[in-house]
Formats: structure tokens, C-alpha cells, sequence
């Protein structure tokens, strides 16, 4: 899973990997996003690397039916069950995914980044505040991976 050719960070990667906790909310809309603004140019996905992977949040499913990608069919995986394919790039989404992502990477020349993005979930209110929240994950994603995943 972990290997990597390139050694300039600013190089576009032919494969990435978005992880954080539970492959339900930041990786899936990461990983989404990523396909859009990619048009199929790089080999894109997304895993968790909780022991308990669940559906994807409906409230990411929401914002992201705003802007016209559907996320519905997301299918969680865990980091374990990616164990047999190999990224350039691996952008941790969750300081526990990035901790889980070095520990592995350990002694392979992978390139890893971590994006320190907010868990919307932590935030609390109406349902409008949490949308809120949620919108500016997809924002921050969106204007994190147009700059990252472009040429």
C-alpha cells in the first residue's frame, strides 16, 4: 500500500488516498470532490481507520447533493481492506488517520500529508448550524484539493 516514485510534494500524483476516522464523512467527500475536480486523471479513494466503519453521515450526503455529486452509494472501507494497492499520495484527513498512516508508512518513501480539517459533527446546534458546518468542510476540502490535485 505504501510506496511512492515522486520526490517533489508539488508533483501531481498519480494515485491518492484520503483516510481519516471512519471513511464517513471528511475522506468520502475528499475523495468525491477529488474525482470531480480530477476528471478520472488520477486513481482516487478514501478509508478509515476506526474498527467500526459506518454509513456515510446523511448530512454529507446533503451538502454534497448541493453541488451535484452524489455520495449516497459510498461503500466505507477500512484502511486494512486497502492493504494490497499501492498510492503516491496519502492525505490524512484526522490527526488519528495521519498518526495510523506514519506508523505504517515507517521505513517506505510515500509521500504523506496531513490536512488539518475540522470533524463537523463536532459542532452542535440547529440543523441549519450544522449544515453550516458541514458546508465549509466541503469548501475547505474543495479549495485544499483544487490547489493540491491540479496542474
Amino acid at each position: 500500500m505504501i510506496k511512492n516514485n515522486k520526490t517533489n510534494s508539488n508533483d501531481l500524483p498519480s494515485s491518492v488516498l484520503f483516510i481519516c476516522n471512519f471513511n464517513t464523512i471528511r475522506s468520502p467527500i475528499a475523495e468525491a470532490i477529488a474525482k470531480y475536480h480530477c476528471n478520472n486523471k488520477i486513481y482516487i479513494d478514501s478509508a478509515g481507520v476506526a474498527e467500526k466503519i459506518g454509513k456515510v453521515n446523511p448530512f454529507a450526503v446533503s451538502i454534497m447533493e448541493e453541488v451535484g455529486i452524489d455520495i449516497a452509494r459510498h461503500k466505507t472501507k477500512k484502511l486494512e481492506g486497502l492493504i494490497n494497492t499501492s498510492f503516491e499520495l496519502i492525505i490524512a484527513l484526522s490527526s488519528e488517520a495521519y498518526r495510523e498512516v506514519q506508523e505504517l508508512a515507517k521505513g517506505n518513501s510515500v509521500m504523506i500529508e496531513y490536512w488539518q480539517i475540522k470533524d463537523p459533527t463536532e459542532i452542535s446546534g440547529n440543523r441549519e448550524t450544522i449544515m453550516s458546518a458541514f458546508r465549509d468542510l466541503r469548501e475547505e476540502l474543495y479549495e485544499n484539493i483544487k490547489l493540491r490535485l491540479s496542474n
